[in-house]
């Protein structure tokens, strides 16, 4: 079974934000203070949850998929919360993670991880 487009669109729209994130964190820390970047950095700690689950959307199981949906959901209210209180850099791990939960909840990623699996045994024993 190959992996389906919703789920290596999610795993693209994961890295890509934590790429993106982190060059923003490093230009902000620049420009402004380390503080604030500190602050952006922890806007989007579940992002960074989910930068490293993605490498093994390949083999998971549906207890991965779950995770990710809720780190996604709860990065979407640290991102509102980042963007409220003036944070700043809310706003793309917005986006990014309600594409993430939509992606993630579409029937064929529920299918990708849901899929039967081998033991890891040689020879099926």
């Amino acid at each position: 079974m190959t992996m389906p487009g919703s789920v290596r669109a999610a795993q693209v729209v994961i890295w890509a934000m934590a790429g993106l994130t982190m060059l923003i964190v490093l230009v902000w820390g620049f420009a402004s203070s380390a503080e604030d970047a500190g602050r952006l950095f922890a806007t989007n700690t579940m992002g960074w949850a989910l930068f490293f689950m993605a490498f093994n959307y390949h083999r998971s199981g549906s207890g991965a998929r779950t995770a990710s949906v809720v780190l996604a959901v709860v990065q979407i209210v640290f991102s509102l919360g980042g963007l409220a209180n003036g944070t700043g850099g809310g706003g793309l791990p917005l986006l990014g993670a309600i594409s993430v939960a939509v992606l993630l909840n579409q029937s064929s990623a529920r299918a990708w991880f849901n899929r039967p699996r081998g033991t890891g045994l040689p020879y099926g024993h």
